[in-house]
């Protein structure tokens, strides 16, 4: 049974006992060989490919006053349509990828964002691909629950990935990939970094 280990909510110290047992945590033989397959029909050959896990919610639980956050579904609280696509295109330029993997659990009212994101992904240039709302992959014959945890050991193994701040699904993969030295982008919630401005010597 694979459990999810969400390092949400931890004191000082848990973090590193964490991602020590996340070094043994592996899913199960079919899902990597699964995750394997997707990748290379999807993605074949070497270039970099950044995954960015998109966590939509009906319900208010991961909202917080005063931020803003992908998980959080309302108007004052979440993070537009608009800024995430902003921020899936800086992960992707930050890392060097010029594919991108949208893994998108979605929540009433963002329906239609997974095929708007990867369109306006295509726009910009990106090799942008799912299996989380396009079942034409060959996985027609798995289950939600499958295909999840499909797509988390995708993100776990490809070049990047791009968490939502406040998922358990994305801090599952984030601790999966500390554990194993591979590298995290910033989560989606966060804006780009402001460009410092140049002065001219004087």
């Amino acid at each position: 049974v694979f459990v999810a280990l969400a390092p949400l909510f931890v004191v000082d110290g848990e973090q590193d006992l964490l991602r020590e047992a996340a070094r043994y945590r592996v899913r199960s033989e079919r899902v990597r060989t699964l995750a394997a397959t997707l990748r290379g029909a999807l993605f074949p050959g070497d270039e970099k490919v950044l995954c960015a896990h998109v966590r939509r919610e009906a319900e208010t639980l991961g909202c917080v006053p005063g931020r803003r956050y992908v998980v959080c579904p309302t108007p004052q609280g979440t993070v537009p349509t608009a800024t995430l696509l902003d921020n899936i295109v800086d992960r992707a330029a930050t890392h060097g990828a010029s594919r991108i993997y949208l893994a998108h659990a979605g929540g009433a009212g963002f329906e239609d964002e997974p095929s708007t994101l990867l369109a306006s992904l295509e726009e910009r240039g990106f090799d942008a691909r799912t299996a989380s709302t396009d079942m034409s992959v060959g996985f027609e014959s798995l289950d939600p629950f499958d295909v999840s945890l499909v797509e988390q050991e995708l993100c776990s193994m490809v070049e990047s990935f791009a968490p939502s701040a406040r998922s358990t699904w994305s801090q599952t993969v984030v601790l999966d990939r500390s554990a194993r030295g591979r590298r995290n982008a910033k989560p989606l919630d966060v804006g780009p970094a402001p460009v410092k401005q140049r002065r001219l010597p004087s």
